[in-house]
This record gives structure tokens, C-alpha cells and sequence, in this order.
């Protein structure tokens, strides 16, 4: 995100300098190295729908580095594997009553052709589903993905953003039993290092292993940032850094 505002910045004519408290930019985009072979930290695949991110591509002169590959995936359910991610597959699942099937299938092309996120977004992400595809198919789909991707945080997930997800992986198909996605060659790092290479070309500036620890604020007005190098003068600052988790308290705050 924050390699995203700082190319943008440049393109409209400004000069940022980006702050990375990492060794390499990306973020939890970024690669490690694995005995010469750069691997992601997280995986990361592109949708035929993500048609912003192609542009960017574009852009940066790396849109032949996209490729394409028909997926395939499975649920391991009851010491068997069960293939799942067409009609024909939900239809053959063994493990889910007639009922459960409909309801799961009709909660997935409803999310794939709703265009509008606002009213999802105080919605909590559990109990959407719940009611969409009912209890069976909840326990057996999806309560163990939302644990291990979330842990303690997954009874306070929007439905918002697990209806993005299943609308973008939902829509990027090039037929209705092939689903298609994308990767660029050589990682994630393709990407980064073309971004970061076009900051700096256009007058931009990257700090590697310089943590900011302070916003320096005088009379309501941002005059810079405090970092390991010290203090220097901004005018505008852009945080990219991740928002501070709230829990939700019912009955007032306990002292």
C-alpha cells in the first residue's frame, strides 16, 4: 500500500520519501530468501477481474511477466478429498445434504453478482454465512478456514470483506466450469521491484530499516516525522501502517 501512494505521488509530479521499518519494501508482500530462491511471506494470485492492478502493470512495462493457469482445488473431508470449485463439484460432495448444497451454491452466485458492499459492512461475517448457507454447511466449509485465518479475530470480521473475496474468485473465470488465475513470474517481487525502480526513477526516495515512531504534531498541524534517523520536516504524511484492532465491548468499558 504504501509502495502504491508513493507511485502515484510521483506520476502526479510530487517527490515522497516512502519510510519502511523492513529490510526490503513490500510488506507482507515481500520475499525471504530460501537458499538463492526468492519465496512470497504470503501467497499472493491475480483475478481476471483485476483489471486496476493490469493497468499498473501496464504501466511498469511488466505485463508479459502475468500468466494464466486453470485451477483446480479440493476440500479433505472424511479422510477423502472431495474436488470443489464448479457446479458439478457441489453437485457430487459427499458430505453435504441436498438443502445445504442448494444453499451453498445460491449464496455463491448471489455473492458474485451483488455489486454493493455499504450494507454488508456492519454485518458480522459469521452470521451471514450462517444464514446463507446454514449450520451443516458452515461447520464443514468454513468455520475452519475463518479460524486458522483469523484466530481470535474471526467473530469480528465484516461480511463486507468475505463478499469481496468470494465475488473476485467467483467472477474470474472464462467459462462457468473453468476458473482461471493469475501469477506474475518470478513472485510478488516482480512487482515490487518495479515499483520501487519507478519511485526512484521519478524523484521519489526509499528508506529501508527506518522505523517511524512518531507523527511530530504542532498547533493541529503535522510538521513531520520522528524516526530512527531523527526528525525531519514534512508537511504531508500518508500512514499505510495497519489500523489498531478495537475489540467491540457490550455494557460500557470495564476499568
Amino acid at each position: 500500500m504504501g509502495l502504491a501512494v508513493a507511485y502515484q505521488l510521483v506520476r502526479d509530479g510530487h517527490r515522497p520519501v516512502v519510510f519502511e521499518a523492513d529490510d526490503r519494501v513490500g510488506g507482507m508482500s515481500a520475499s525471504f530468501d530460501f537458499g538463492g530462491t526468492a519465496i512470497e511471506r504470503y501467497y499472493h494470485f491475480h483475478c481476471t477481474t483485476d483489471v486496476a492492478f493490469f493497468r499498473v502493470l501496464d504501466e511498469l512495462g511488466i505485463a508479459d511477466r502475468l500468466k494464466w493457469v486453470t485451477t483446480t482445488m479440493s476440500y479433505y473431508v472424511h479422510q477423502r478429498l472431495e474436488p470443489w470449485g464448479t457446479p458439478w463439484a457441489l453437485l457430487r460432495f459427499r458430505g453435504l445434504d441436498p438443502i445445504s448444497k442448494l444453499r451453498t451454491g445460491l449464496h455463491a452466485f448471489a455473492s458474485s453478482r451483488r455489486e454493493e458492499w455499504r450494507d454488508l459492512d456492519g454485518v458480522d461475517a459469521q452470521d451471514w454465512m450462517r444464514r446463507w448457507v446454514g449450520e451443516a454447511a458452515w461447520e464443514l466449509l468454513w468455520k475452519r478456514l475463518f479460524d486458522l485465518k483469523f484466530h481470535h479475530y474471526a467473530d469480528n470480521l465484516s461480511a463486507a470483506w468475505i463478499w469481496s473475496r468470494i465475488r473476485r474468485i467467483g467472477r474470474s473465470r472464462d467459462r462457468l466450469f473453468r476458473e482461471r488465475l493469475g501469477y506474475l513470474e518470478g513472485g510478488s517481487d516482480t512487482l515490487l521491484h518495479a515499483m520501487r525502480d519507478a519511485i526512484v526513477r521519478g524523484g521519489g526516495e526509499i528508506r529501508l530499516s527506518t522505523r517511524v515512531t512518531d507523527v511530530a504534531i504542532e498547533d493541529e498541524k503535522v510538521r513531520g516525522v520522528v524516526s530512527s534517523g531523527g526528525e525531519e520536516p514534512f508537511d504531508r504524511i500518508v500512514s499505510t501502517i495497519p489500523l489498531p484492532y478495537v475489540p467491540s465491548i457490550l455494557g460500557g468499558v470495564p476499568d
